[in-house]
């Protein structure tokens, strides 16, 4: 199955936002995040070895951080998306390897469009 990212990034932006803005719990929402990416890969048939960001394609990588960005734009407060940006900056770093600088340097020129 091919999955849409775009979408993929959405709904897990969608979640992380309503249990902040419900609960608080960060931690909480950023499990959210995480678990609706894992979900996404397993309906789409790719095996989770190194974590989402490692196993995805840049490509794909590119398509679901422009999508969070814009979300996090459009909502335009950092108090609700300092958390995630910190969390996908650490990933960015777990993939770079996987990955290489280039396409990490687009992924980290995505994540400094976030307010």
């Amino acid at each position: 199955m091919i999955m849409d990212w775009v979408k993929a990034g959405e709904q897990a932006f969608s979640a992380y936002l309503d249990i902040c803005k419900g609960s608080g719990d960060y931690d909480e929402a950023l499990e959210s995040f995480e678990s609706i990416l894992s979900d996404r890969m397993d309906e789409a048939g790719i095996e989770e070895n190194w974590g989402w960001a490692a196993d995805l394609t840049a490509d794909d990588l590119e398509k679901l951080f422009g999508e969070i960005a814009s979300q996090a734009k459009t909502l335009n407060s950092n108090e609700l998306t300092g958390p995630l940006h910190t969390a996908l900056i650490g990933k960015i770093f777990e993939a770079e390897e996987i990955h290489g600088e280039e396409a990490i340097a687009k992924l980290e020129k995505i994540l400094s469009e976030f307010p």
